[in-house]
């Protein structure tokens, strides 16, 4: 199929409700695994395993790459001033940061304005007749007029100044109880807001008074939202000069969803790979609004990419590299020209995306591109006839939603009409789909 010819419509496939996990299974690794290989027709091969037979896959000199982000609890309930529900799901954070400016499609009038403002953020808003100059309230479970409130009071210094057996859970407690946030909007480019904080809150302020915004199609989950983040997220904050981090806004936030393919893996697991000669490079990708955004156009090269950002430092472009170079006789050798026999997998399509963009484009052939240690913002739109950059051998991701930017960057490594037919085998075999869901690895 043409490329200028394919259509949205060629990733639809169709998915009974019920197979929409809403639930992590109990123990991570034990969730299901589809195995899928090409025979020499191009023809799937399937098998059918548990997360934990992984590591039969993996062999020592092997590099897996994963996403560390993080995902903060950055879903705020609340109100309007004038009384009305509102609900807030932070994005990026607005900077006078250039490489930022230049990735975002802002409105002309705003890309000047947006350097003027401070504690300002992208985010999208659910309430009724949100305009540019509404004012929101988070935080307070009282109504303005509420004489307790006004007695009972507490400053945020009070707050983290508390102690006891629980102090994180008093702490949160206390700034859910008594700490008000409020936000003014101050623009608004398409579906999505720009608000503006009555002052600075740090990371720290603002999850204590949010929580972790779960997908849509998750309905009603009461269960334990740490099974929302993958065993090895982290947070990218320095200490040593929070000015100089404001300014390079070296927080990035991070994300508002998690790299689901990851969410499997234990530590359990993560040891046993590590000991059977496996490296782990970790790359950070922060999943914001661009990896949902959906594709309305039909012809699916319309579609633009909004920018997220993603960091590859020294050492794990280190660990990619030493095992991904090629001789001319299709060996695996390092800079010291060493023979190496390791294979690169990759875990989820953010790692992917990150790897993809990092990738050196000085002269060398795709396929057969140096990861480069670098950081800043990534647009790409990875769909069928995309050439890769780098070799991956190993694949490992979630079941995508129909129609989805990742369930096409999906069908560009591995072919269209093999997803569709991987997908409609775990439709029949009654697969858990999506965040909390199941899991494939594309083995070439």
């Amino acid at each position: 199929m043409l490329i200028h010819t394919m259509k949205r419509s060629d990733f639809d496939y169709n998915l009974p409700k019920e197979l929409i996990a809403q639930k992590p299974a109990e123990v991570r690794h034990d969730s299901h695994l589809m195995i899928v290989k090409k025979d020499g027709k191009g023809r799937n091969i399937i098998e059918h395993k548990h997360f934990y037979d992984i590591i039969d896959y993996l062999k020592e000199g092997d590099v897996l790459v994963v996403n560390n982000t993080k995902v903060l609890p950055f879903k705020f309930l609340g109100r309007k001033e004038t009384g009305g529900k509102a609900e807030m799901i932070l994005g990026n954070r607005i900077v006078d940061d250039e490489d930022y400016k230049g990735e975002i499609n802002y409105k002309k009038d705003y890309k000047e304005n947006y350097k003027k403002g401070k504690n300002r953020y992208e985010c999208r808003i659910k309430t009724t007749k949100a305009r540019i100059g509404t004012k929101l309230i988070f935080g307070d479970n009282t109504k303005k007029e509420d004489k307790k409130y006004q007695k009972e009071k507490l400053s945020h210094e009070t707050c983290w100044s508390m102690s006891g057996d629980n102090k994180e859970k008093e702490i949160k407690s206390c700034f859910q109880s008594h700490i008000r946030i409020k936000a003014t909007i101050v623009d608004k480019i398409e579906d999505k807001y720009i608000i503006e904080f009555d002052r600075d809150y740090s990371v720290e302020e603002l999850s204590m008074i949010g929580e972790i915004p779960l997908p849509p199609y998750i309905k009603d989950y009461k269960g334990d939202v740490s099974k929302y983040q993958t065993v090895y997220s982290r947070y990218y904050e320095r200490r040593n000069n929070e000015n100089e981090d404001r300014k390079n806004n070296v927080e990035k936030t991070g994300s508002i969803a998690a790299p689901t393919a990851g969410l499997h893996f234990t530590d359990e697991l993560l040891d046993k790979i590590r000991k059977k000669g496996v490296k782990i490079a970790e790359v950070c990708l922060h999943v914001s609004f661009g990896t949902f955004i959906p594709v309305r156009y039909d012809d699916i090269i319309k579609h633009k990419m909004e920018a997220e950002y993603y960091i590859v430092d020294e050492k794990s472009a280190n660990i990619i590299n030493s095992r991904k170079f090629t001789d001319k006789n299709g060996k695996f050798i390092d800079t010291n020209g060493i023979e190496k026999t390791g294979r690169l997998f990759v875990v989820g399509t953010t790692a992917l995306k990150t790897l993809e963009t990092a990738a050196d484009d000085n002269g060398k052939s795709d396929g057969d591109r140096k990861i480069c240690a670098k950081k800043g913002w990534s647009s790409l739109f990875i769909y069928p006839g995309y050439k890769f950059k780098v070799k991956v051998d190993g694949f490992i991701t979630n079941f995508h939603l129909p129609k989805s930017t990742l369930i096409m960057l999906v069908s560009a490594y591995f072919g269209r009409e093999n997803i569709l037919d991987a997908y409609n085998i775990a439709v029949k075999e009654k697969y858990r789909f999506f965040s909390f869901g199941d899991a494939m690895m594309l083995v070439k």
